[in-house]
Formats: structure tokens, C-alpha cells, sequence
């Protein structure tokens, strides 16, 4: 009995401790959420730049530090074309957020049309003129949203260039 009584305080214990663990991971996520995107989209940029300073520093014999700056400098042109990119995107999305919210509209005026065959009664006033108001500020929100990863780059950047520095070549063949 004794045996069986402490067996089930030990599994009591660990519940515990588990269940605190995990809310102790999850307010430290909640507190590095500005820090853990970028530092994970690093990760990913390693990852994929990683043989490219391997090749370098094994089979060319090139100096880590030169073979990482020259990954750097992939990086950094692939990531400012990439912004390029984006900014010409977001812009093209912003001149054209009225007309993607009068397309709305007209697509609830046909909607509420079919409710009206059915005799489903909606305001359709009200209902019309809060998308036409909301759809731009959210077109414009997932812009935004969009180009923070472009302010977060050059967090990216440092990360990438600790993780390249850090790993060892001749360790991964």
C-alpha cells in the first residue's frame, strides 16, 4: 500500500509539473513571439544556405568567414529582390483596395437579391456599407502584415549569420 501510495504521488507530481511546464513554455513564447518568428524563418534561411558554405569551405578551402559572407550576400540580394517584390505587390494591392471593395459590394447586392427571391429579409443598406468601410482597412492590415517581415530582415540577417558561423563544415560530410 505504501508502495502504490507513492507511486501515485510520483505520477501526481509529474502531471504537475508537466501542466506548468507547458504554461511556462507558452508565456515565454507569448513574450518572444517578436523575437521567434524571425529567428525561426533564420533557421530556414540557414538551412537552405548551409551547403553553399560547406562547398565552400571543404572543397573550395575558402576561409568560413569569407565563404559565409559571400552566403550573406546571396541572402541579403535574394531577400532584397524578394522585398522588391513584395513592395510592388502590396503597393498594387493598396491602389486597387476601393475597387476590390465595390467588387464586394456588388457580390452582396446579388447575394441579397437571391435572399429576397426566397423572401429572407436582411438590411441590406447596412450590411453593404460596413464591407464597403471594413475591406479596405483589412486589405491594407494584410499588407502591412506582409511587409513586417521586411523590417524584421535585418533581425533575420544577424541570425543567419551567427547560425552559418557556428556550425562546422567538415562535421556534416
Amino acid at each position: 500500500m505504501n508502495a502504490r501510495l507513492r507511486n501515485e504521488q510520483s505520477w501526481r507530481a509529474v502531471g504537475s509539473l508537466m501542466i506548468l511546464a507547458v504554461v511556462a513554455l507558452a508565456t515565454a513564447l507569448v513574450y518572444t513571439r517578436e523575437v521567434m518568428v524571425p529567428f525561426v524563418l533564420a533557421i530556414f534561411i540557414m538551412v537552405a544556405v548551409a551547403p553553399v558554405v560547406d562547398y565552400q569551405v571543404v572543397r573550395l578551402r575558402v576561409p568560413r568567414v569569407i565563404a559565409v559572407t559571400v552566403a550573406f550576400l546571396l541572402v541579403v540580394a535574394l531577400l532584397g529582390l524578394l522585398g522588391v517584390l513584395l513592395i510592388f505587390a502590396v503597393q498594387t494591392i493598396v491602389r486597387t483596395a476601393v475597387e476590390y471593395s465595390e467588387k464586394v459590394g456588388e457580390m452582396a447586392e446579388h447575394l441579397f437579391a437571391e435572399f429576397n427571391q426566397h423572401r429572407v429579409q436582411i438590411d441590406q443598406a447596412r450590411i453593404s456599407n460596413e464591407l464597403e468601410a471594413r475591406l479596405p482597412g483589412i486589405i491594407t492590415q494584410a499588407a502591412g502584415t506582409a511587409t513586417s517581415v521586411l523590417t524584421d530582415s535585418f533581425l533575420i540577417a544577424v541570425f543567419v549569420i551567427f547560425l552559418l558561423l557556428g556550425r562546422d563544415s567538415r562535421a556534416v560530410r
